[in-house]
């Protein structure tokens, strides 16, 4: 029988590494996790539907005083892609148009994919034209308004949705609130079938 000290003291601090070692994988575990059911709370309701039901969210009871109308194309949106569910959003003299996208039309490859990289390629492709935007802050990950030249238009990123807005003869304030709003209100609509 040994008696020597260093001999169990090595034996405990290897016991105690493996612990630590154990405790440290868990954590990892666990963090990984937690992100993942986190960032899956937060995806849009509509995100994995290809077509969804825009217009009809918009006038579900509860989902405030917006009146919808058919989509109809005054040319706001004839740069846009056709894929979109487009809705028309009236609000008293009001009339904003929106274009949805869904993460479930939108491609998944390159270094920003779904609704992401389609905001950011939009921009560049827009900006490349020649036209600016200015970031807004919202009830969505992210959101440009572009400047001036008589219409009104936003493109934001809401977690897995692309919502294009536009509106002519409003001003800016007008326009973000009821965009702002038609987001709020496509997010709280109760989730589709």
């Amino acid at each position: 029988m040994s008696t020597d000290p260093s001999s169990s003291g090595s034996a405990l601090s290897g016991t105690a590494r493996g612990g630590w070692l154990v405790a440290a994988v868990l954590l990892v575990a666990l963090s990984v996790s937690a992100w993942f059911m986190l960032h899956q709370a937060s995806a849009h309701p509509f995100s994995g539907r290809a077509k969804p039901p825009v217009c009809g969210a918009l006038g579900t009871p509860g989902t405030g005083d917006f009146i919808t109308a058919t989509a109809r194309s005054d040319g706001l949106f004839a740069d846009f892609d056709s894929r979109a569910v487009r809705c028309d959003v009236l609000v008293g003299a009001v009339r904003v148009e929106l274009a949805v996208l869904t993460a479930a039309v939108l491609p998944s490859g390159g270094s920003a994919p779904g609704s992401q990289g389609y905001v950011e390629s939009f921009l560049k492709q827009r900006g490349s034209a020649g036209v600016r935007f200015a970031s807004v802050g919202g009830p969505w990950r992210s959101a440009f308004v572009e400047d001036g030249r008589g219409v009104e238009r936003l493109i934001a990123d809401d977690n897995g949705v692309v919502v294009l807005a536009a509106a002519r003869n409003t001003d800016r304030e007008t326009f973000l609130r009821v965009a702002r709003g038609a987001v709020e209100a496509l997010r709280a609509a109760p989730p589709p079938d």
